[in-house]
Parts: C-alpha cells; structure tokens; sequence
C-alpha cells in the first residue's frame, strides 16, 4: 500500500510535465505574462486558439468567460479532491504505523544469553577438566503504556555439575513496572544473592555471587532537578520463608552543574536485633568518556574508621575501569550485606580491595579482555585474561585464563562461547 501511494503522489507532481507541450506563437519567452499564461495552460484551464495563438489583447465575451470560469473551476475541484484522497491514503498509513508499533510495544519480548565453556584447573591438591553452562532468559510483557512484568530465568550454577538449584525459589525471579499517582512503582521478588561454593577444583569460582532480584517495592519521582526514591527491601529470610532482615532506604540523587549528588540514609530492622542506621554519600561527574564517581559510607561516626566505607571509581570509555574500596572492621558489624569486587564477590569488613577492568580491540573480529583484582589482607588475588573472537553481532568465542592466589592457588583455561538473543 506504502508503495502505491508514493507513486500516485510522484505521479501528481510530474503528471503536469507529461502532458502534450503547447507552445503559443504570441506569448514568446520573456513575456511579462508568459508565467501566468502557461500556469493556467499546464492546469487545464487553456489551450489557447487552434491556430497556436492566445490572442491575448482581444475582448472576452460572456461565453468565453463563462467557459473559462468553468474550467478553471474544474481544474481546481479535480485538483482538490486528489489532494483530498491522497491525504486521506496517507493518513491511513500513518495510522497504519501507529498501530503496527503499538502492536510491537505490547508483543511479549524474549531475550537471553547462553554461556557454555570447558576449562582444565590445577590446584596444589588436584587437577582435571569439566565442562559447564549458564542460561539466562527474561520475559518482558507490556500490559499498558506505563505498566509492565518482567519474568526473569537463570540456571545460576546448575549447570557447573556440582550445584543443585530450586526452580521456583531461586531460578525465578519477578518485577512490575507501573505509574502510581504520578510516581514510578516498581515491584521484585526473587531470591535475592545466590553464592557459589565450588566443589574444589576452581577455587577461582568460591564466592561469587548471583545478584538477582529480592523481595522489595520502590517509589520514585522527580522533584525539580532531583530523583527521588523510597526503597524497601527483604535483606534475609528464615528458612520457613519469613522476612528475617528489612532495610528501608530513602534516596535523594540531584543533578548539580555537570554532576550528581547522592543522599542515601538506610536502617537495617529485625525482630531479635536492635534497628543500625548508615548515611551514604556519594557523587558523580562525566567529561566525555570520562566519568568518575565516589560513596563515603557512616556506620559507626563514633568509632573511627573501623565504621567508614570509602569507594573510588573510574572509568574511560567502555574500555578501561578502575575500583577501589576501603571497608572499616565494623562497617558491617550488626547486619551484613554485600559489597563486591569486580568478579561479584564479597569484600569482608576491614579489607582494601583495588580493581582493573580493561576491554581492548585487536584486529576485528578479534579482542582481548582482562579483569583483575587484589584484596587485602589475606592477600587475595584475583586475574582473568581473555583472547575473543567475535563470530557474529551475538556469538563469540573465547580463549580463557584464570588464576586465583590465596590459601589454595590455582589456575585454569579454558574455550568459552557465549550467544545471545
């Protein structure tokens, strides 16, 4: 249909240029009214005289311009309601469009990764070879235009062969989007963080954490230059599934100049424990692809430092990140929650973590991948190098290094492939 009513709009602007040319011998080129005589030729109006004149200083009588009047009149009726259907075709297109694209707003959309590798570790104890997945997948279904679910699907580490997960208590996790009297409500529930132990072989693996939704709904709204926010979260449970942990977090994050400003108090309650109130402070400023962002944590103001918490962060581009923590002994003293490194593991109180992320190009299709991270003390170190090749826009493979220095050092490679849909 498209097609069809490009054509007749281009045929009705050239279609003047493909009539049968008139030339009239008494209104030669440089006429004052050569313009206006062919104007009215090219509509239909005139033809001038048989005899290929227009005669223009003879007297009109009434016939002639009763003629005239008439086709003058015609000309502009057939000329109007051409116009008048082609915009009405077009409409119709439009509204064609709209409707298509609501259409696709409101479509369920799929979307998910596939990660399966094998890798060869050693340790000082025990070597060998195992292969492992991960899937991912998210369901999202727009029920209006400001209200969405969102299903969420990941085999966490099921599938690394030691790990046995449940389906519905861990696997799932949930989230609604909606507007609520002007502020944006958003609803999860799911299990929250999910660590891996790992069976031995990779020590490089302890720890980790699966960061998914937990059970909490958060209000948000925008009061002038400034995003506000209410957070209310499940931080554990019983095994019974009762709410063991609550945190209630109000948030203020205002843009100033070219940068942002965060104001988080948080108060961790439980029925057995008193309630333990933090003040979170933080700030963040872009230039290009420079941006740089701080937290100053408060646990404790009263027992300094061992109550502080301090994060520096850098990033250039998309390839290059820098992080560094600091944890006070007794940040965390009374409830305990996570604060990760670069490989989403848990930093512990009184430790100093620093972390290098790097992403680099080499020759297309190819690039080099490497994240790294020391915390002390202990010390821990942390290294994983990759050679990527890059099979398509959602396919790559990947050559993998690992290697872990603690009490149980290892080291591991491995053949990646990763897809995404």
């Amino acid at each position: 249909m498209k097609y069809l009513v490009t054509f007749s709009f281009l045929l009705c602007l050239i279609s003047p240029l493909l009539a049968e040319e008139i030339y009239l011998r008494d209104v030669p080129e440089g006429h004052y009214a050569y313009e206006a005589v062919y104007d009215l030729i090219q509509q239909g109006v005139t033809s001038g005289f048989p005899d290929g004149t227009y005669r223009g200083n003879k007297t009109m009588n009434r016939y002639e311009i009763a003629a005239f009047i008439s086709k003058l009149a015609t000309s502009k009726t057939v000329a109007r309601a051409s116009n008048e259907k082609l915009v009405a075709e077009l409409r119709s297109e439009i509204d064609l469009a709209q409707y298509t694209h609501q259409q696709a707003r409101q479509a369920t959309q799929i979307s998910g990764s596939l990660q399966g590798r094998w890798r060869y570790g050693q340790t000082s104890t025990s070597h060998g070879g195992k292969a492992d997945y991960r899937w991912q997948s998210q369901l999202v279904r727009r029920l209006a235009d400001d209200t969405q679910l969102t299903i969420y699907f990941d085999t966490l580490d099921a599938g690394y062969g030691g790990a046995s997960r449940d389906l519905v208590r861990e696997m799932l996790a949930f989230e609604g989007k909606t507007r609520l009297a002007g502020l944006n409500l958003r609803v999860t529930a799911g299990p929250g963080d999910v660590i891996h132990l790992d069976d031995g072989l990779f020590p490089f693996d302890n720890n980790i954490r699966f960061i998914k939704p937990r059970r909490a709904f958060y209000l948000s709204g925008n009061l002038a230059q400034a995003e506000l926010s209410l957070g209310v979260l499940a931080r554990s449970t019983y095994a019974s599934g009762e709410l063991a942990v609550m945190e209630y977090s109000p948030k203020m994050l205002a843009s100033v100049g070219g940068g942002k400003f965060l104001v988080n108090p948080r108060c961790f309650t439980s029925r057995s424990q008193a309630s333990d109130w933090r003040l979170d402070l933080g700030g963040e400023f872009s230039q290009a692809e420079i941006k740089i962002n701080g937290l100053f944590g408060i646990a404790k103001g009263t027992n300094y430092p061992h109550g502080l918490y301090v994060m520096g962060n850098l990033e250039i581009g998309r390839n290059w990140r820098f992080l560094v923590q600091k944890i006070g002994s007794q940040y965390r003293e009374q409830y305990s929650y996570g604060i990760y490194d670069l490989f989403n593991r848990n930093i512990n109180d009184g430790s100093t973590s620093f972390g290098l992320q790097a992403y680099q190009p080499v020759n297309a299709p190819w690039y080099l991948a490497a994240k790294g991270d020391y915390t002390s003390p202990g010390p821990v170190t942390t290294l994983e190098m990759k050679l990527g090749y890059q099979l398509g826009k959602y396919n790559s493979l990947e050559l993998v290094y690992q290697s872990y220095q603690a009490t149980t050092p290892s080291q591991a490679v491995g053949l990646a492939f990763n897809a995404s849909y």
